[in-house]
């Protein structure tokens, strides 16, 4: 049986194919391709994670087909073994891949090799869209197909390389994954030569090493030293009746590691500092693990509001300048002050300015 792409393409078929044009979406026609999205795609879903593009392939004005690119996945075994960077390079550069999340031939547009077609184009202009939009091009992008349902017959022939498959996990919100049951193949695609051998370099270009700029530093304590510090700050009162998925001491540990490595703008740049720790690091400030699928999570920004809040102040003082003194030495009368979102501490005289 042939497919749509091997038969005999009319004369009425091919003008479309020659005419048709991928552009980016106008904002007052999200609603519209939101409800398309919706009402045909297999998915049934258009809740967008994260940063997003919209296109439309459109011949003589009607809509063909619609695509969505979204952020990228957060961890992908087959994925990341593939582009062989570290997971410290992972976090850093993860903003150069984006992902395919969405890709629709709407009904009664199926012409053969259409979905090729659109697709090439598209891909042709992600990078440039995305730099425009967000101030940096891509390197990467990656696709998941549902196998019992698609053959990846369009990401194929538009130069696609199919790595794998996924464990049947699916994201359903920001933090939150649900399982589908039905593993989807896993496919990328370079979007310049030599895209993997850059994601994995030492030192980006300076045209991508923006992404890198804008990233919060990486944690370099080891696991050992993570759990001394977290032991240390037990002595901080959690005031809290359920003590939830972060306790009280491993807060003020990942605090006062992020505030050694420059993080000193509050919540935000803590939370952003905490997505970079590797599960073993989370594991180690004696987080739990939640979610679904079950696994450790780093602390998000309101987690951080919450504490910084409802933490006994005195108490935390007392321990952060005890700590202070045991790894920098004891203070002069002439050092600097410790200070805590802003306000300086009662009795300190610290050598490191810390702002939560």
């Amino acid at each position: 049986m042939k497919t749509s792409d091997e038969r005999h393409v009319s004369a009425g078929e091919q003008a479309v194919l020659d005419g048709v044009k991928v552009r980016l979406l106008e904002p007052e026609e999200q609603e519209w391709f939101d409800a398309l999205i919706v009402r045909e795609h297999y998915l049934h879903n258009a809740q967008w994670v994260g940063r997003r593009l919209f296109y439309v392939a459109e011949y003589e004005g009607e809509w063909l087909a619609l695509l969505a690119w979204t952020t990228a996945a957060y961890n992908l075994k087959d994925r990341d073994g593939w582009i062989g960077w570290t997971q410290v390079q992972r976090n850093r550069r993860l903003k150069l891949v984006a992902n395919n999340s969405r890709f629709l031939i709407l009904n009664g547009a199926h012409y053969p090799n259409l979905a090729s077609r659109v697709m090439s184009q598209c891909l042709k202009r992600l990078s440039a869209d995305w730099q425009q939009r967000y101030g940096h091009g891509l390197l990467l992008a990656e696709s998941f197909v549902d196998k019992q349902m698609f053959q990846g017959t369009s990401y194929r022939v538009s130069g696609w390389q199919l790595l794998g498959q996924t464990k049947g996990w699916g994201r359903s919100r920001q933090d939150f994954y649900v399982r589908h049951e039905r593993p989807k193949q896993l496919w990328v695609r370079q979007l310049r030569k030599g895209a993997r051998e850059l994601l994995q370099a030492r030192a980006l270009p300076a045209s991508y090493a923006l992404v890198e700029a804008k990233a919060s530093p990486p944690c370099e304590a080891s696991v050992d030293e993570l759990v001394a510090t977290r032991e240390y700050f037990e002595q901080v009162p959690d005031w809290r009746s359920k003590l939830g998925d972060y306790c009280c001491a491993g807060l003020v540990a990942l605090v006062a590691c992020a505030s050694l490595c420059g993080v000193q703008r509050g919540q935000r740049d803590l939370a952003a500092f905490a997505r970079g720790l590797s599960a073993q690091q989370l594991k180690a400030l004696g987080f739990r693990k939640h979610g679904r699928p079950r696994r450790y999570r780093a602390p998000r920004e309101t987690t951080f509001y919450r504490f910084l809040c409802g933490v006994d102040s005195v108490a935390l003082e007392r321990a952060l300048l005890q700590w202070q003194d045991d790894r920098l030495g004891r203070r002069k009368a002439d050092d600097k002050v410790l200070a805590v979102d802003g306000k300086a501490l009662r009795s300190s005289q610290g050598v490191e300015v810390v702002i939560f």
